[in-house]
């Protein structure tokens, strides 16, 4: 991308931590438009159960990369850069400011920086062992074979999970992939205490429970594949656990909350590559306004 253009705006933050909110009031101010980097709220049909932003609250500012195929389709990382990549020339070229906000850390690393994994070979024989095994099998193998490669890999597409497992294999640890930057960036992270983020997820989830269940129920009922739902994970996976395995809905909010947890902290972890990000609480967006100033206020 031509260094003409002022660089990418990116927001990141735990989920529930106001990501969606926070990139309408930066388009606003500096003339932007939202790219969600969001692994779920790619698809259609999938509102509550993904906390996919409304247009009500986009207040009229243009996003990009919501309800872009239908549920039950397989997408991934390389798909989403390709899509989002064209959109962003778009919008530069629109004379406005890309922003990316979202919670799915692999979608956003893929999209700022160019790299393959690493060159280990790949044991045909080891792959369709792997290829044979169910995704969560996988994760914890992963896990308890290398815990950083568990931090770092996309644990929602089997693909990269078996990769890294071929990677671990032939090297002995996760080499990481060569990180080559794709677009000049800035980065801007929300930060809460963890307790905070407890109760912010909490309060989202009261809000959205019931809805989640007959949205879950709906598709469902249209014949969208119990499997794929559960392969989404969190809200996706919990709410369908209770017509498929007969989970109660007093443990379905409870596991799900404590998931939901666990995958803010994991999100966190991930955030920690991005060393050049800066820091803010919500009583200090006055100081990120002005540390952003500097470069968009006069785009």
């Amino acid at each position: 991308m031509s260094q003409q253009y002022p660089p990418l705006l990116v927001i990141i933050g735990p989920t529930a931590s106001g990501k969606s909110d926070l990139a309408v009031d930066l388009a606003l101010r500096y003339g932007g438009e939202v790219i969600s980097a969001d692994s779920r709220q790619v698809y259609q049909s999938l509102f509550y159960t993904t906390g996919k932003i409304s247009e009500e609250e986009m207040r009229g500012v243009p996003h990009h990369m919501l309800d872009v195929v239908p549920p039950g389709e397989s997408y991934n990382a390389h798909l989403f850069v390709d899509a989002a990549s064209r959109h962003i020339a778009d919008i530069y070229t629109r004379g406005s400011i890309p922003i990316v906000a979202g919670g799915t850390g692999f979608y956003i690393d893929t999209l700022l920086f160019d790299g393959s994994m690493s060159n280990a070979p790949s044991d045909p024989s080891y792959r369709r062992e792997l290829e044979h095994r169910d995704r969560d099998s996988l994760v914890r193998e992963l896990r308890e074979k290398d815990s950083k490669a568990y931090d770092r890999v996309d644990t929602h597409n089997p693909r990269r999970v078996i990769r890294a497992l071929e990677v671990i294999r032939s090297f002995g640890r996760f080499v990481p992939q060569e990180r080559r930057e794709r677009y000049a960036h800035k980065i801007v992270g929300i930060k809460h205490s963890r307790k905070h983020v407890r109760e912010r997820i909490a309060l989202r989830l009261d809000a959205r429970f019931d809805a989640m269940i007959d949205e879950v129920r709906n598709l469902l009922d249209t014949g969208i594949d119990p499997d794929w739902l559960d392969g989404l994970g969190l809200e996706c996976r919990h709410v369908s656990r209770m017509f498929t395995q007969g989970v109660s809905k007093e443990d379905t909010y409870t596991n799900l909350l404590r998931a939901t947890v666990a995958y803010a902290k994991r999100q966190e972890t991930w955030w920690r590559r991005y060393s050049g990000a800066m820091w803010f609480q919500e009583h200090e967006f006055k100081d990120m306004y002005r540390y952003l100033d500097d470069v968009y206020a006069h785009v």
